[in-house]
Formats: C-alpha cells, sequence, structure tokens
C-alpha cells in the first residue's frame, strides 16, 4: 500500500475516532438548549486543516448532543390525560402480579407505538401502559386503546432506580393505564416479538428449576426471574455474571449465524438456514 493512502487510512481512522469521542462526551454536557451544539458545529466545520481532529470532536459533540437534547425534549413535552391510541405492541408484554390467585390483579405492562392518537399534541415516541385485569397481549399485535396518559416521570430519589433515564433511553415519552380496548390484527407470522413472546411462554411452561433465567439469558427477559431471585442475585453480587453472560450468548450467537451463512452455501446448504443451526 502506498504511503499516502495509508496515512489517510490511518488520518480517517483517527477522525472517526475523534468524532465518536465527542458524541459520547456529549452526553456529560450540561446545556440545555440547542444554540450551543450549533456554535460547536460552526466551529467544527471551519476549514482549518491543522485543527482537524479538534474539528471532528466538535462535530461529534455537537451531533451527539442535537440527539441527546432532541431526546430530552420528545420526553418533557406535555401529554393529554385521556386518549385513544392506535398502534403495535412492542417487544415483550411483561404479567405482574399484584395478589395471588385474583386474575383482576395481573397488571399486563408493555410498550406501544403509536400509529394515531386522538390528543392535539400527541406523544413524540413509544406509550408505556399497564392494563389491570386486561386480555392477553402479544407483541406485534395491533390495538385500539382507551388510556389515560401522563408524561413520562419517574421518581426523584438518587439512591433509586433512575426511571427517567430509563425512560429516555427506550424512547419512552408518555406512560399511563389502559380503560378499555379492542384488538385490531394479530401479530405477523414471522414478527420477532410474537416468536420471543411464544419462546418465553414454553419456557415458563418447562419444569425447569431457573427457566427465567435462561429466557432473561437467550430472550432478553429480565422480568421473566421473579423479583425475590433478582433481590438474591443483587445481594449476592452475582447480577453483574448474569448480564454479563447474556451479552455474551447473544455475541456468540451472532457470531455463529454469520458463520453459518458463509459456509452453509459451500457446503450446499441454504445460506440462512445454515447460519440458524449453527447458531443455534
Amino acid at each position: 500500500m502506498p504511503l499516502g493512502e495509508s496515512r489517510g487510512v490511518v488520518d480517517l481512522r483517527s477522525l472517526s475516532l475523534a468524532a465518536a469521542a465527542g458524541a459520547v462526551a456529549a452526553h456529560w454536557l450540561p446545556f440545555a438548549a440547542l444554540w450551543p451544539y450549533l456554535l460547536l458545529a460552526a466551529a467544527g466545520l471551519l476549514p482549518v486543516a491543522a485543527l482537524r481532529l479538534p474539528a471532528a470532536a466538535l462535530l461529534g459533540l455537537a451531533w451527539g448532543g442535537w440527539h441527546v437534547q432532541e431526546a430530552v425534549d420528545r420526553h418533557q413535552r406535555p401529554v393529554c390525560d385521556a386518549a385513544q391510541i392506535i398502534g403495535r405492541i412492542d417487544d415483550l408484554v411483561v404479567h405482574r402480579r399484584l395478589a395471588p390467585d385474583a386474575e383482576s390483579a395481573l397488571a399486563r405492562v408493555f410498550v406501544i407505538e403509536p400509529e394515531r392518537t386522538s390528543c392535539a399534541a400527541p406523544p413524540a415516541g413509544a406509550v408505556r401502559l399497564a392494563w389491570y385485569g386486561g386480555p392477553a397481549l402479544r407483541g406485534g399485535e395491533r390495538w385500539r386503546l382507551r388510556a389515560r396518559l401522563r408524561s413520562a416521570r419517574g421518581g426523584a430519589n438518587a439512591h433509586g432506580f433512575d426511571r427517567d433515564r430509563a425512560y429516555v433511553q427506550d424512547g419512552v415519552t408518555a406512560a399511563g393505564y389502559v380503560i378499555a380496548g379492542e384488538k385490531l390484527a394479530a401479530a405477523p407470522r414471522f414478527d420477532v416479538d410474537g416468536m420471543r413472546e411464544t419462546l418465553r411462554d414454553r419456557l415458563l411452561r418447562a419444569p425447569l428449576v431457573h427457566g427465567g433465567v435462561v429466557g432473561a439469558l437467550t430472550l432478553g427477559d429480565a422480568a421473566a426471574i421473579p423479583p425475590e431471585r433478582m433481590d438474591v442475585y443483587r445481594r449476592t453480587g452475582t447480577i453483574h455474571l448474569l448480564v454479563i453472560s447474556g451479552l455474551h450468548v447473544g455475541i456468540v450467537t451472532a457470531f455463529g449465524f454469520f458463520l453459518g451463512r458463509w459456509t452453509g452455501p459451500l457446503l450446499g446448504a441454504p445460506a440462512k438456514r445454515a447460519g440458524v443451526v449453527v447458531a443455534l
């Protein structure tokens, strides 16, 4: 490789790393308006060849800060109190029993991606709802719901779970509970959330001592682990091992899938089917 080309590759990598570092640093900036990020972007666009790395870092900082501020603004946007929502259930539905042996005390907690709402100022993102004593729900289904909404907010306890932060990270901009609803369409046959629901149900029915742990490691469903067992993991310091193990399972599965897709056609097998087999 010629020297100039090698230097160009190195420069491109350095610029990319500088921009990425700037985007990450944006999460710690205290700015509460967008104009500082516009100034940073303007400074980063100055044609000063000797300051390419600082310019790339400023552009990354402006880009990351813009998106962080936009997410916070969407999170703080007021929502209407009563609304009719039409949308698709996203991710797995969490079942929480509020009292033993009482179907009416079963809360189904889920996130819905609104397609249409009756609000004059509709939520700017996903909505997290609880349906007390409602019907069975599955990921991927489309529903028409009548709900009471509020801004997605959490407690201000500095030593507790930061629910505000979790809402912003998950793109949840409103929360509330369902009053009534009507299912419009079942989940598509090959919907990812629907398949995860099916696998989770089978795991819960299987005679496994740690079925919830298996569900968390393979499906990313931490809610499948009973609260009392999660408390044991936290007190014994093993919750970190559980999270890291889940990450490793996902990495190995992805590696196996792409390895199978690459080697399958060489052996005369369909690429997608070979990827699934090797991943399993």
